[in-house]
């Protein structure tokens, strides 16, 4: 029970409340698939083989290695610890138990790196669906990268005007304690 209570409030500092709705959709179980089409539209944009569900776009073979574990490896190499058990992370965000036997989930820094390829992903899910093309995990990949560089920047670039403003004045704004360790 306490693994669901900790993935409930899993939030990120730059991902936008738009780039979370993909990602919070799916844990809900509310994200629109194409399981609910009919044949041959319920087919997976990416292998084509299986009815494309929102488990299946988690399991995936080639969404996994065409897109997720590009994306895996990135939040690894800023210090997210490897998750035990992969399609259940990028459902939920669990990462699994630590040593001592604690449950664990992704930290708010890394959250928006995720946060961000699901909704980079169905959009080119959607993208096409609609076009009726093969899905181009390429095209989407480099646009979550873009977006998570790009929303970084619009989060430091707040902090650094801020303390800018502020800085010749009496009482100058300081960054908190909390808020100057980011991994990211």
């Amino acid at each position: 029970m306490e693994r669901w209570g900790k993935t409930w409030k899993i939030k990120s500092w730059y991902a936008t409340p738009r780039d979370q709705i993909t990602l919070l959709k799916l844990q809900h179980r509310t994200l629109y698939v194409a399981q609910r089409e009919a044949p041959p539209m319920d087919k997976c944009r990416a292998c084509g083989s299986c009815a494309e569900n929102q488990q299946h776009l988690c399991e995936c073979d080639v969404m996994f290695n065409e897109y997720w574990a590009d994306l895996l490896q990135l939040a690894v190499a800023t210090g997210m610890p490897t998750p035990q058990d992969v399609p259940t992370f990028l459902l939920t965000g669990w990462l699994g138990k630590d040593a001592k036997g604690n449950e664990r989930v992704i930290s708010n820094d890394h959250a928006g790196i995720f946060f961000i390829g699901w909704r980079c992903l169905y959009a080119e899910i959607v993208r096409s669906r609609v076009d009726a093309v093969r899905i181009d995990l390429e095209k989407a990949l480099k646009r979550a990268v873009a977006m998570i560089i790009s929303r970084i920047k619009a989060a430091l670039s707040f902090w650094k005007s801020r303390v800018q403003t502020t800085r010749y004045q009496r009482r100058s704004f300081e960054i908190s304690e909390r808020r100057r360790d980011r991994k990211i």
